[in-house]
């Protein structure tokens, strides 16, 4: 699993598709070393002592669905 990315880690691209520091947005991820594209939504929940929380969502996706590697998987999570 990454923690961070960086120009020298053979990744295809990042970069945020959608992006309202007041709102969330959406980042793209594709690792292609790891076969995975990933999804992540973030989302501003109003409410609360301190102008509310941040909810993300996060899916992973084989970039090559055929292509057979030890992280060749498929995972979704919501967290809350």
């Amino acid at each position: 699993m990454r923690h961070a990315c960086d120009q020298g880690d053979g990744l295809e691209g990042y970069s945020w598709a959608e992006y309202d520091p007041r709102e969330g947005g959406v980042q793209v991820i594709k690792d292609t070393p790891n076969n995975v594209k990933l999804t992540t939504e973030f989302l501003k929940v109003p409410g609360g002592d301190f102008g509310g929380s941040w909810a993300a969502s996060i899916k992973g996706e084989p970039i090559n669905p055929g292509a057979r590697n030890a992280s060749n998987c498929a995972y979704s999570a919501d967290v809350h």
